[in-house]
Formats: structure tokens, C-alpha cells, sequence
């Protein structure tokens, strides 16, 4: 265990070192992150724990090394490696905000929509509506209509907390649910825990929701939620892939105790990222 140990450290050492030696300042780089992000500028100085860059939108900029996967000669054309709506890959959030000016919409299954907005790094609002009632109810139902805020308490490297409540309502009633996601992993591959609490129809009820998200190619990803309410389980296995513009598309089922049906959904960042996230 001991040689294991050594060996991972001198790797890490090794990384680091490569850092400085193999780029030279005064030059256009980009900077890649452990979450997979991409930052690029003018190489102004790399010390013992930081590389500094100077950006054209955002000024000089410094980024820990212990949180820079690599730093690439030129610019790069990753940038579709973040993940805009890693704040909710499918529908159990995560514990990781959306961060300030990043905003999406999301469809979920044709009939369900949703516009999730980062109004700072830590807090994220959520609106929607759904027009399946309007479709098959022929209008006699009038459509659920969701609110939601997210605050994220904590953000490490690999590590997040955030405090969730969402309103589900229409004509008929609503439902009231407030969430504590945790969530380990980065902002593409992940695993969250979820605990709910519940207010629905005079009673309560506290459950767990659970959400995997895996990395597959550079382009895609695999998400599954689990989500178990009033004795009811569903699963929502999907494949996810995601465009250069941002856009993601995700094909796969809806798993329930009574049957299965395909699902289909899709996002479109707007906000920063139709602004050049990340490209300074």
C-alpha cells in the first residue's frame, strides 16, 4: 500500500512539474479544469500553486493547479465538455448550481418545460408548465405549474451541497417538495443523494431521490434517476448527448411499476452560453 501511495504522489508531482515546464508564458492557452471547464488567454505566469492567465472579457484571471487538469497550447475547441445543465441532468437536481448567467431550458417527455436560471454562482430559480392536460384533458384540467430555488451550501472539487424546494400547483391542489442534494463527482460524471420532504393533499411524506450520471465519449453521457413517491417507483434511464452549441439531447425510457414508455428530452443553454461561455 505504502509503494501505492508514493507512486500517486509522485504521479501528482510529476503532473504539476509538466505544467510549468511544457508551457511557455506570453502565449494564447487554454486552461482545462478538473469540472471540465475551459478558459483561454494570454499565459502570464505560472508560480508554485497557480497559473495565471490575462482574458479579453474577464481580465487576469488565476486558477489554483491543484484544480487544472492540463494547460493547452492555443484555443481549444472543447468546449462543449461542460455540461450546461449539469444543475439538473434529468429531473432529480443535483447539489452543483447552475453558476451566474448560465440559463437553460429544458423539455422534458414533448409536454414538459422548463427555464432554469443562474442568478448568481450559488443560487439558481426554476419556472415551468406542463400542456399535457391541455392536449388530452381537452382543456377541462388547467396545466401544473412549477416554481423552484436552489442554493448551493458547499462546492469542492468533488463534492456538493445544495438546499432545493419546488411548488407544483394548479386549479386541483399542489405540491410542495424541499430537497438537500449531495452530490459526488464532477459537473459530467456525478452520483447525488437526494432526501425530500413532501406536502401533498393534507398528508406528508419523506423519500430519497437518486440521480448517476456517467461520462461516456467525449459527446455523451449516460443519467438515470430513481424516484420512489407514494409507493410508486420510477426510473428514467437515458443516453444524453451533448452539441458544440450546447444543446443536449437525451433518448431513452420511463420506467414504472406498471409498464414502460420511450422518453425523449433536450436542453438549449442561452444566457453566458450563447454569449461564448467560457471562450474569453
Amino acid at each position: 500500500m505504502k509503494y501505492f501511495v508514493l507512486f500517486s504522489l509522485f504521479f501528482l508531482y510529476l503532473q504539476q512539474k509538466s505544467i510549468a515546464q511544457n508551457v511557455d508564458e506570453n502565449k494564447v492557452v487554454t486552461v482545462e479544469t478538473f469540472d471540465y471547464n475551459y478558459a483561454n488567454g494570454i499565459l502570464k505566469e505560472i508560480t508554485e500553486d497557480s497559473v495565471i492567465i490575462e482574458t479579453i472579457n474577464f481580465g487576469r484571471l488565476a486558477f489554483t493547479k491543484k484544480n487544472v487538469r492540463a494547460v493547452h497550447d492555443g484555443v481549444i475547441s472543447r468546449y462543449f465538455n461542460h455540461i450546461p445543465n449539469s444543475s439538473v441532468p434529468y429531473f432529480v437536481q443535483t447539489g452543483i448550481s447552475n453558476g451566474e448567467a448560465n440559463h437553460y431550458y429544458k423539455n422534458y417527455y414533448i409536454f414538459g418545460n422548463e427555464f432554469n436560471f443562474g442568478l448568481t454562482e450559488k443560487l439558481n430559480l426554476t419556472a415551468g408548465f406542463e400542456t399535457a392536460s391541455l392536449v388530452f384533458d381537452s382543456g377541462n384540467s388547467f396545466p401544473i405549474l412549477q416554481f423552484g430555488t436552489k442554493l448551493n451550501l458547499l462546492s469542492e472539487r468533488n463534492f456538493h451541497v445544495a438546499l432545493s424546494s419546488k411548488y407544483y400547483f394548479n386549479s386541483e391542489g399542489g405540491i410542495f417538495m424541499l430537497s438537500s442534494p449531495v452530490t459526488f463527482g464532477n459537473k459530467r460524471t456525478n452520483f447525488t443523494l437526494s432526501p425530500n420532504y413532501l406536502n401533498y393533499d393534507g398528508s406528508t411524506e419523506y423519500t430519497i431521490f437518486l440521480n448517476a450520471s456517467i461520462g461516456l465519449l467525449n459527446k455523451s453521457r449516460f443519467v438515470v434517476d430513481y424516484i420512489r413517491i407514494d409507493d410508486e417507483t420510477i426510473v428514467t434511464p437515458v443516453i444524453e448527448v451533448l452539441f458544440r452549441s450546447g444543446f443536449s439531447l437525451s433518448l431513452g425510457a420511463i420506467l414504472a411499476e406498471d409498464g414502460s414508455v420511450p422518453n425523449i428530452s433536450f436542453s438549449i443553454p442561452f444566457g453566458r452560453w450563447k454569449k461564448g461561455f467560457r471562450k474569453f
